[in-house]
């Protein structure tokens, strides 16, 4: 059985352009789709196969009122300067791309300057909240006390992240206990989950927590727990980082036990960039030097409002047609 990776290589080797590359893919997707869940659930119909990772590209048409496919790609990720193309070529050939904010906007524009560049910020801000897993973490929890959640260093599918689990752990529960901390979300990407590494957490006296593996609920849930959580504790640079200084909640990262799994040199020196902004020296306050850090990767002055985004997604859908004469 031809999978789907096999699927993406054969029709990109195809001597057609882009658009009827991804007609072609879009068709054989949805085909599965249909069989696999008798339909198309929430999230998965996108025409980039990407724009569905963590709902974005449901949100962002949710948001805006857009009814129709976002025909430029989404990046679903934080990336630095030596990750100039992110998945399939073929994504990135569609003339926009939707991005975080001025730190990669500039690098985008940089090494495709006839491209339609967009950034709009965390896209956490275009989600709603999950009330019921809200009030069903707020149940657990002691009133009296503040809420510290842990992020820790997450796999992702080529990578399984590098670090010693028992060091940042003790680090982590140290640092809770001096600051009288009773409340402990230990959040869990869905990868090590499905991994199996979440045995490695096993012992501790903490609430699991994760953002889930269904699409349009992930970054709902991850907005509840960051609204539930009154400092974030983690030792790997992520869009975390940009999701909870976006929720008003502190950030303290451990540069001690950083995740070791990443070599590239632009990810360690912008590791220790926010250990050092990110410090725990005054541990409940987002500074005005964190905050304007923060914005510049992720690009808290991008955020668009409603009718901003319906004519970002409009004038990406018409730059698409006029590129491929639909």
């Amino acid at each position: 059985m031809i999978n789907k990776m096999d699927y993406q290589i054969l029709i990109n080797r195809l001597p057609v352009n882009t658009d009827k590359k991804l007609r072609l893919y879009n068709f054989i997707r949805r085909k599965y789709y249909k069989r696999k869940y008798k339909g198309i659930p929430d999230g998965f119909d996108s025409f980039i196969q990407s724009n569905s990772r963590y709902g974005n590209e449901y949100w962002l048409k949710q948001y805006s009122g857009f009814d129709d496919y976002i025909y430029g790609v989404i990046e679903h990720g934080i990336y630095l300067e030596d990750s100039i193309l992110v998945g399939p070529k073929v994504d990135y050939d569609l003339g926009s791309i939707i991005t975080f904010g001025e730190m990669r906007v500039n690098i985008l524009k940089n090494h495709y300057p006839d491209f339609n560049i967009v950034g709009i910020g965390p896209c956490i801000h275009y989600a709603d909240i999950s009330e019921s897993y809200y009030n069903e973490l707020k149940s657990q929890l002691d009133p009296s006390s503040k809420t510290m959640a842990i992020y820790p260093a997450h796999s992702i599918r080529a990578i399984t992240a590098d670090f010693n689990v028992n060091s940042f752990m003790q680090d982590a529960l140290n640092f809770a206990k001096e600051e009288g901390i009773k409340n402990i979300l230990l959040s869990l990407h869905p990868n090590d989950i499905k991994f199996g590494l979440d045995i490695n957490y096993t012992g501790y006296n903490v609430i699991v927590v994760s953002g889930g593996e269904n699409l349009v609920s992930f970054l709902p849930r991850v907005k509840a727990i960051m609204k539930l959580s009154d400092i974030i504790y983690t030792n790997s640079f992520g869009t975390h980082i940009g999701f909870g200084v976006y929720m008003n909640t502190p950030i303290v990262m451990n540069i001690n036990d950083m995740d070791k799994s990443f070599t590239q040199k632009s990810f360690i020196d912008v590791h220790e960039t926010f250990s050092k902004t990110f410090d725990g020296s005054n541990p409940f306050t987002i500074t005005k030097v964190q905050y304007e850090l923060s914005d510049y990767y992720f690009g808290y002055s991008h955020i668009k409002q409603k009718q901003e985004l319906y004519n970002e997604l409009k004038n990406i859908k018409d730059i698409y047609q006029a590129r491929f004469g639909i």
